[in-house]
């Protein structure tokens, strides 16, 4: 006979059995799937000793649960039907994502784990299948971090006793070691950092405390769209104060020792408030439109909401620049100089419209310096921070000018928001499709479907479920990146100047001058220094 399951956050349709209770499945496969990419990371090191063990150990994983599995199928033909497709459901997502992520199924033949069926799976698994799907797909994207971050790091460290040649006669051999010793640091503390927010979503999740805050918020005399807002608020207050410590070392500790940090702590909780505030003020009125149109508009819901939320994004990419930014920094239109007069002659000759080239107050926070293009409409500006003015020449800045203006004249603002609403219009459709579906809600610790629930869901499954994607987009910016430079160097004309502006931005930024190929492909929105040269080398010019 089976045997009743506990109510929390495992009950689900796979129910205890005498011999496997659910958590023995979910940490069995789990722990196979990690071994296994563990031996992979170990073979790309070449420790073929620690290969040989963790092969024998995912080996002897894979008999264990072969022999487990029909052990447990051999106990469960006096249970339900229900049950027992259930049990074989579950597997069979499990197997799919592991064919899918390249390894070799678990219980059944490859030829007979098709994407539809995986499909199939998902729209009727229960609120333990859910939870595995989602705990395998979040331990995947950690992994893969890590490890293209420490070859990263071994990569960085093989490459740090001779500068490269790209950049040869511009750095000397001490400011070299100073930026591998900063990108190490960056790249540890990534890790450190990652671990510790892994290990509490998933407490967060597997705990029950998404539920318990429910309940306790339900004492309160808040009602509706109230009590869902504030919940939400509150979830994110609670990330927020988890984060809390790792910005602070960021900031006060790892940018401070390289002479990054010019902020005092004062203005770092004044921003800290600022920044809690000014989401409040944004995101109430969204969520409240959204649940409104969830509440009155049917089934055509998310058309509407998909609608509301991409008037939201053209007015607040309208508003940033003029009301938001400047409640943190300082921007001040460039007075009259010769330097002006070159940057509106260059205007006029790439035929570029703009409310204004603006200088920004970035050496109140940081050394680093930057340049960046925001706003649509009557909206949109150049922004150029103080330390970037400081830091090159002339012909330099102009040129760092010119790209920004290519990225508007070549439309990549349009087309990033065209991309970006294409993204919005299937993520609204996929809320629709797995809108008002318990399980979901159940597998990670709800007790009903809510409004506030389905947002804490999206928000915990956005990176998840399209970590893969990730090499897309970045190739997509670094694609924008080189047209960018190639308008720059023709409507500037001289190659020399942007080249010069790319290396004394990499220099003052220390920025990581010798990528692993891999890690730079999957997450570097631009491309890498030695990348941006040598494409710029392969361009004509007017002056060079």
């Amino acid at each position: 006979m089976g045997v009743a399951c506990r109510p929390g956050v495992w009950q689900a349709g796979l129910c205890a059995t005498p011999a496997l209770p659910p958590k023995f499945w979910l940490v069995i496969n789990v722990s196979h799937l990690l071994i296994a990419h563990a031996a992979w990371a170990a073979k790309e090191r070449g420790q073929k000793l620690f290969v040989g063990f963790l092969k024998k150990t995912s080996s002897w994983l894979q008999s264990l649960t072969l022999r487990l599995f029909l052990q447990s199928v051999s106990l469960l033909f006096q249970a339900k039907k229900s049950r027992k497709e259930e049990i074989f459901s579950a597997c069979g997502v499990l197997n799919q994502l592991v064919v899918i992520a390249g390894g070799k199924p678990f219980f059944l033949k490859k030829s007979a784990l098709t994407i539809s069926s995986f499909i199939n799976m998902i729209f009727f698994m229960t609120s333990f299948q859910f939870l595995i799907l989602f705990i395998v797909l979040f331990t995947l994207d950690y992994f893969w971090q890590f490890i293209l971050t420490t070859t990263n790091m071994r990569h960085l460290n093989k490459n740090k006793n001779r500068v490269p040649d790209f950049i040869e006669k511009f750095l000397s051999s001490e400011s070299y070691i100073k930026t591998i010793s900063y990108n190490m640091a960056k790249y540890r503390f990534n890790l450190v950092e990652s671990f510790f927010s892994a290990a509490f979503i998933l407490f967060m999740i597997l705990s029950g405390v998404f539920g318990e805050l429910e309940i306790w918020l339900g004492q309160f005399p808040l009602n509706g769209h109230f009590f869902s807002i504030t919940y939400i608020f509150m979830i994110a207050l609670i990330m927020n104060i988890f984060s809390l410590p790792f910005e602070i070392y960021h900031q006060f500790v790892l940018e401070e020792k390289y002479g990054f940090n010019k902020m005092k702590i004062s203005l770092f909780f004044v921003d800290l408030l600022k920044g809690l505030l000014l989401n409040a003020v944004i995101l109430f009125p969204l969520l409240f439109v959204l649940f409104f149109i969830l509440d009155t508009a049917g089934v055509i819901w998310w058309l509407l909401g998909f609608g509301a939320f991409f008037v939201f994004q053209l007015l607040f990419m309208f508003l940033f620049p003029l009301f938001i930014a400047p409640l943190f920094n300082k921007f001040t239109p460039m007075e009259d100089s010769p330097l002006k007069e070159k940057i509106f002659a260059l205007a006029e000759k790439l035929d570029f419209k703009t409310s204004g080239i603006f200088v920004m107050d970035g050496s109140r926070r940081s050394s680093h310096s930057n340049a960046y293009f925001t706003g649509i409409g009557r909206s949109k500006r150049i922004v150029l921070f103080d330390t970037l003015i400081k830091n090159l020449s002339e012909d330099e800045l102009l040129a760092v000018l010119a790209h920004e203006i290519g990225h508007e004249k070549l439309h990549h603002t349009r087309t990033s928001l065209i991309f970006s609403v294409i993204i919005s219009f299937v993520g609204f459709f996929i809320l629709n499709q797995i809108w008002q579906y318990p399980p979901l809600f159940q597998a990670f610790g709800f007790h009903d479907t809510a409004y506030h629930s389905l947002v804490i869901i999206l928000m915990l499954c956005s990176r998840p479920f399209t970590f893969f994607l990730t090499p897309l987009f970045s190739a997509f910016s670094r694609r924008h990146e080189y047209q960018a430079d190639e308008f720059a160097v023709k409507g500037f004309g001289s190659k020399e100047a942007l080249k010069g502006a790319l290396i004394a931005l990499s220099k003052d930024n220390l920025s990581n001058l010798t990528p692993h190929p891999l890690f730079s492909a999957v997450y570097y929105s631009h491309p890498s220094l030695g990348e941006r040269l040598k494409a710029i080398e392969g361009l004509s010019s007017e002056n060079d």
